[in-house]
């Protein structure tokens, strides 16, 4: 009788991440785009650090197992840690140069308050397994573990070792432990960690670990630099990819600041490779090289802002449904949501009747592709459909927020060139996109063989049924068929449509290009006036975009 219970019980419910499958493309194209950095990946020295601690530990440990390997390991990721935060504080107190993403951070900065405070901190305390609210992390190998594994694994640096925890290469990761080891005290380093007791003292004569002492460490940083730009040429294409995407970043950052438009930060970096310009209507002007990893960005870009539109209709139709079992099919609750009072006086604002009116009408008045600072351009209009969601997450401007969905959708719609692929040269797997029915490819066939014809209020309800609602339920299917837990945020049921969890709001994509912003500081390539905030670039940042010219 167990089993049989355990057959016919629910599944867990849980929210699940990208329900339509819409995330999917966009993650494959920047993946291809900025491959060795992940959006986990926060800080360049942990490249190097990580390798270093492997290496370290089998000299110092030589017939250390799994057990001793991880009870130290766990304790120098807080001591890691401990050490950035401490030189930050005692120093210019700039945490983007110190601190800033640290693992377990949020649950070491009361320690070291507490040290300083004259009590006792034992690094066992915090790097325990047990489930303890001090615990920095639950993952067995914490940050390397949970973050930082395969990125190291994929660049050459560590690989799968034979007692079952991580191991450097010799080719790569014991040359770049070797350069750390020339500028840290490995001694008291693994002396601190053993004794497990912590003093303000160890942490001021440790301060070489600190992640802005990363330039200090000449062979050590030249290693990080070479390899996030390929210098050597080692990593193939992926090199390439990466070295022309942190040029980009430069380039942004190098022109933002001569040329005094916004800061060079990701928000400025989606319109600027969207628009092809700074957003001063003038195209932006790059290298060869530079010119081809922005288009790529560009469709990503594009790709997004569809995404994020599907999103809004998808969320719309949650929050209507929601708390109803009055319709039993998704075509009936189409059929009723483009009657709706919210569509309704969504599409009366619009002033148009038709789609093909609608995409008329874009391609007759809206700006430039380059001037994507001006709010009638898709990319601002996008900006202001999640800045609306966003005012109350909870009960949203639904008229306002589907009325900007669908000038989202029309303004990308009258920007399609059918005599380019949806894609350019960015490839796919074959049959990748078969999986993700919200794509650049369905996209240019829906424009020609599903909206032409449609009232604006049918396009409404055509967005919430077929890629909202239907498309919902084949992704979450999938899902499902390979996991244990549920995604499903709705679901037919013999009393109607029922909405299961909460309605989770529209969400961009993050393209990495954070933690690229991060690790172009903590190399040195770019620097931060502290009195306005804008970055400028060193003269190596300027010497690394020069050489983009020679690739």
């Amino acid at each position: 009788m167990g089993n049989i219970a355990g057959w016919i019980k629910r599944p867990t419910s849980v929210p699940g991440l990208d329900p339509l499958g819409s995330q999917a493309p966009c993650i494959n194209l920047y993946g291809q785009l900025l491959p060795g950095i992940t959006n986990v990946t926060d800080r360049a020295r942990y490249y190097s650090l990580y390798p270093w601690f492997v290496w370290a530990f089998d000299r110092k440990e030589p017939k250390g197992d799994l057990a001793k390997f991880e009870e130290l390991y766990r304790r120098a990721d807080c001591l890691f840690t401990l050490i950035a935060e401490h030189h930050a504080r005692t120093t210019d107190q700039n945490n983007e140069r110190h601190g800033a993403a640290m693992v377990g951070r949020l649950k070491l900065l009361p320690a070291l308050t507490a040290l300083e405070a004259g009590k006792k901190l034992s690094l066992s305390d915090y790097a325990t397994r047990d489930e303890v609210p001090k615990r920095y992390f639950m993952n067995r190998l914490g940050g390397l573990g949970q973050y930082y594994a395969g990125t190291l694994f994929d660049l050459g640096l560590m690989e799968g070792g034979g007692q079952s925890w991580m191991k450097y290469t010799k080719e790569r990761g014991a040359v770049i432990a070797q350069a750390v080891e020339k500028a840290v005290d490995s001694a008291l380093f693994f002396k601190t960690i053993k004794e497990n007791v912590i003093s303000l003292e160890k942490l001021e004569k440790l301060s070489a670990f600190c992640p802005c002492k990363l330039g200090k460490s000449m062979e050590e940083h030249t290693y990080l630099v070479d390899m996030f730009f390929d210098r050597k040429g080692v990593y193939g294409e992926e090199g390439k990819s990466r070295r022309r995407s942190l040029g980009l970043l430069l380039k942004l950052v190098d022109d933002a600041r001569d040329q005094d438009v916004n800061d060079a930060n990701l928000s400025t970096f989606r319109g600027c490779v969207y628009g092809g310009s700074l957003g001063d209507k003038q195209t932006w002007q790059l290298h060869e090289s530079l010119r081809v990893t922005r288009e790529g960005w560009s469709i990503y870009q594009r790709n997004e802002m569809l995404s994020l539109s599907a999103q809004a209709m998808f969320c719309v139709g949650l929050h209507l449904l929601k708390g109803q079992q009055k319709f039993q099919t998704i075509e009936e609750f189409g059929n009723w949501f483009s009657k709706c009072d919210v569509v309704t006086r969504a599409v009366k604002s619009l002033k148009v009747k038709t789609f093909d009116e609608a995409l008329l009408s874009a391609k007759a008045t809206l700006p430039s592709l380059a001037d994507w600072r001006n709010e009638k351009h898709e990319f601002q209009i996008c900006e202001l459909m999640l800045s609306k969601y966003y005012e109350d997450v909870d009960d949203p401007p639904l008229v306002e927020v589907v009325a900007a969905a669908l000038r989202l959708a029309v303004a990308l719609s009258s920007r399609d060139d059918s005599k380019v692929l949806p894609y350019g040269s960015m490839p796919f797997q074959e049959g990748f996109l078969a999986d993700y029915p919200i794509n650049l490819a369905s996209f240019r066939r829906a424009i020609s063989e599903s909206w032409s014809g449609l009232t604006m209020q049918e396009f409404a309800a055509w967005l919430v049924r077929e890629w909202g609602l239907n498309t919902h339920l084949h992704v979450a299917l999938r899902k499902f068929r390979h996991a244990s837990y549920s995604t499903f945020r709705v679901r037919p049921t013999d009393q109607g449509l029922l909405v299961e969890n909460d309605v989770v709001p529209p969400a961009r994509t993050n393209p990495r290009l954070w933690q690229a912003f991060q690790i172009l500081l903590d190399i040195g390539a770019t620097t931060r006036d502290t009195n306005t905030g804008t970055l400028s670039l060193t003269k190596l940042g300027k010497s690394l975009l020069e050489n983009m010219h020679e690739h």
